[in-house]
């Protein structure tokens, strides 16, 4: 049986191999969308037509946003390709998540509990994607078919954990268990649908560029080499 590799040798061939560097690649993009998507946008899409008069989305909710999940997908799928495993590209991805969201939440202007719902929403629901995206491998090889399964999961996680956080007294609830007196300005009604309208949109915008991008990369990647799915391995 063949002796396994020993982390420096692990860290050479990530960064020699072309697998490797394409990681690194869509790992800075993940990084440069998580710091957009943080920054949120001003401009609105009316919901009007979907849910009602006063409904609205941010145009970066459907924009930047799921550019974030779909970097993250192809980040995990090179990481595969290059033999990197789930431990270490989670080390990666959730670090660079981590410190993103943790930064704007500390330093951002927004009120505390939107601040809290989004570091919430950006990390579980980061995690659920990429636990998600790994588990369904089996499915299929392509990224962009497996994040059918993962980013909905992850949306739907996240989403809930955001209007819980942001739109009701849950976080008033946990702080005054420590003693900190909070109130949360913003609270919302009707929570159910616009967490699952909101979900469903950001769901569908990820789908859609995933599956263009994923296209091209194929058409790019068969001129050169077979596509195979990575062996399964115990990470």
């Amino acid at each position: 049986m063949p002796k396994p590799y020993s982390i420096r040798q692990r860290s050479r061939i990530l960064y020699t191999s072309q697998t490797g560097q394409k990681f690194f690649v869509w790992l800075i993009i993940f990084s440069l969308m998580s710091l957009l998507g943080q920054y949120g946008c001003m401009i609105r899409v009316d919901l009007s037509l979907l849910l009602g008069e006063g409904w609205w989305i941010p145009l970066g909710a459907i924009t930047i946003v799921p550019l974030v999940d779909v970097s993250c997908s192809f980040a995990q799928h090179y990481a595969e390709q290059s033999g990197l495993l789930l431990k270490h590209s989670l080390a990666f991805m959730m670090t660079t998540s981590f410190v993103i969201s943790l930064l704007f939440s500390l330093f951002g202007s927004l009120p505390v509990n939107m601040c809290v719902a989004t570091f919430a929403a950006v990390n579980v629901g980061g995690l659920v994607d990429l636990l998600v995206f790994r588990a369904v491998i089996k499915v299929s090889c392509k990224p962009y078919i497996r994040m059918l399964f993962s980013n909905l999961l992850a949306t739907l996680t996240g989403g809930a954990l955001f209007y819980q956080l942001a739109y009701t007294r849950l976080l008033d609830n946990i702080l005054g268990y420590f003693k900190i007196q909070h109130q949360n300005p913003i609270l919302m009604d009707d929570l159910l649908k616009g967490w699952l309208c909101q979900s469903i949109l950001i769901w569908l915008s990820g789908v859609s560029m995933a599956v263009v991008i994923g296209k091209l990369l194929e058409y790019h990647e068969t001129k050169h080499s077979t596509i195979q799915c990575p062996a399964s391995a115990g990470d």
